[in-house]
């Protein structure tokens, strides 16, 4: 484990100064140790065009570590016998390929050849925009299987997609109300939530990359991942 005597605070705290001065990162970071935080820190902007510095508090999108809320929302309610891990997919989405011989845990461990449609060649045009559930559907079920289910993984978005719809299909819940419930109330998370558009003035980080100085990232519509990559937090809240 981590603690005072065996890391250098010292020399953490200068490589993060020369990351700074050279501008070559943005980036809130924090340590625990035994369940409490032993080191944070934070250098860059949330809001570079307004000169808004990040602090300890500056919320960020986590993008797929999402999957790892999901996942916990998803076995709440394997837990509560509202669905099981066997269940097929055909239950819910029989149109997708090969959806009867698909089971949840084959989706939640990514092994459900299941096409991710984030890979899509036209992605970036359409993911800044609102997309219904009907539409992400329609989409993810016009590819065919990339693989037999069960007898490999490979990542795919559409997996969680497609749990964060049971999800809310088997409570009659909005994911957002899900994650809240199942997660963030029970772990006093209290900067942690299923993201919108990104607000500034609510403590939360544009997303930067680095061309020729800091250029704003598109901020993809939070309908299009869902429980793939749509929850805001920060270090100390995903640390906890």
């Amino acid at each position: 484990g981590i603690n005072a005597q065996s890391f250098d605070v010292e020399k953490l705290d200068s490589f993060f100064r020369s990351v700074e001065t050279f501008d070559h990162g943005m980036n809130s970071l924090s340590v625990f140790r035994g369940g409490r935080e032993v080191y944070t820190n934070t250098i860059g902007f949330a809001d570079v065009e307004n000169g808004m510095r990040a602090n300890a508090g500056t919320k960020y999108r986590i993008g797929s570590i999402s999957k790892t809320f999901t996942a916990v929302v998803v076995m709440k309610l394997v837990e509560q016998g509202k669905i099981s891990l066997d269940t097929p997919l055909s239950d819910f989405f029989p149109e997708v390929a090969n959806a009867d011989k698909i089971t949840i845990e084959q989706m939640l461990r990514h092994q459900s050849g299941i096409f991710s449609v984030t890979n899509e060649p036209d992605y970036l045009e359409w993911a800044a925009r609102p997309i219904s559930r009907e539409d992400m559907v329609a989409k993810i079920k016009s590819h065919p299987s990339e693989f037999e289910p069960g007898t490999t993984s490979d990542y795919s978005n559409s997996n969680y997609i497609l749990l964060t719809y049971i999800a809310e299909e088997l409570t009659d819940k909005s994911f957002a109300d899900l994650v809240q419930t199942y997660i963030c109330e029970v772990c006093n998370l209290e900067d942690t939530y299923y993201g919108g558009k990104i607000d500034p003035d609510n403590n939360e980080a544009l997303s930067y990359g680095k061309y020729n100085g800091w250029v704003k990232g598109m901020e993809t519509d939070m309908s299009v991942p869902a429980g793939a990559g749509a929850i805001v937090s920060n270090p100390k809240d995903l640390n906890t």
